[in-house]
């Protein structure tokens, strides 16, 4: 299964969704399909939102290694795989 080779992080309004924009469109980059799925910061844990709007932030979490995998599955000859979360840094 593949996974990524780098990570773009940063700081929230800094820059890095037009990074990870750019980035996407080169035919030698796959990025997930998800910004900021958090899976390093978050791995294994069970996430209890209640506030309002929480849902939709929860909906791009990926908190288990298959999901994350998942994210990577339709990577074919592309060189770089990378994702985005600024909750990395």
């Amino acid at each position: 299964m593949t996974m990524p080779n780098f990570l773009i992080l940063g700081a929230a309004k800094a820059g890095t969704t037009s990074i990870y924009r750019y980035l996407k469109q080169h035919p030698q980059i796959y990025m997930s399909p998800a910004k900021e799925p958090r899976f390093f910061a978050f791995e294994g844990e069970n996430l209890d939102f209640r506030g309002l709007g929480d849902e939709k932030e929860a909906d791009f979490m990926v908190t288990d290694i298959d999901a994350y995998r998942a994210l990577f599955k339709k990577v074919t000859n592309q060189v770089a795989i990378g994702e985005a979360s600024t909750s990395y840094l």
